[in-house]
């Protein structure tokens, strides 16, 4: 498959086969991220792997939106290193690669927005200051298939200045 078609067909996946997700696996979409470019190269990210079921039922409070957290076989939690000059820009840009990755390997995953409740994933997985938390992906094997669409790049792209299509 093509990246484009890859980028095309992935989806939020929120429902989960109760089946294993293999450490390799998890180890390839690690790899995806520490891959991702960064500002001056500082390689900012950090990673923690949870599989732990009662930390993955605390970190399913973080929002009322967030509950499908503790139904993942695992869930990566994606930190940045605030010392980065980018360090929004660079965690994000190495979550996307591991979504990308995640949906490649036949897996689903969901970004999901910790802001809700921070201080909770801070305290749960003893997460120093100096790190800005990007997100919290529980990764499984899909148990739904959500379709999607989007604009069409006539209806988003201007020529020279904001307005002129």
């Amino acid at each position: 498959m093509d990246l484009l078609e890859i980028i095309k067909s992935r989806r939020s996946i929120r429902r989960y086969e109760d089946r294993d997700v293999p450490d390799e696996l998890i180890y390839k979409i690690i790899e995806a991220g520490i891959w991702a470019p960064s500002s001056n190269h500082c390689e900012p990210c950090e990673f923690i792997v949870i599989r732990d079921r009662e930390i993955k039922e605390k970190l399913s409070k973080i929002s009322p939106w967030s509950k499908f957290i503790a139904d993942a076989p695992v869930a990566i939690c994606i930190l940045s290193n605030k010392a980065s000059s980018c360090v929004i820009m660079d965690g994000s840009i190495a979550v996307m690669n591991m979504l990308l990755e995640i949906h490649s390997l036949g897996l689903g995953s969901c970004w999901v927005d910790v802001k809700y409740n921070e201080k909770l994933v801070r305290d749960t997985l003893n997460i120093p200051d100096n790190y800005e938390i990007i997100t919290v992906i529980p990764i499984g094997y899909p148990a739904e298939n959500p379709t999607s669409s989007r604009k069409s790049v006539n209806d988003c792209t201007y020529r020279e200045r904001y307005g002129n299509k």
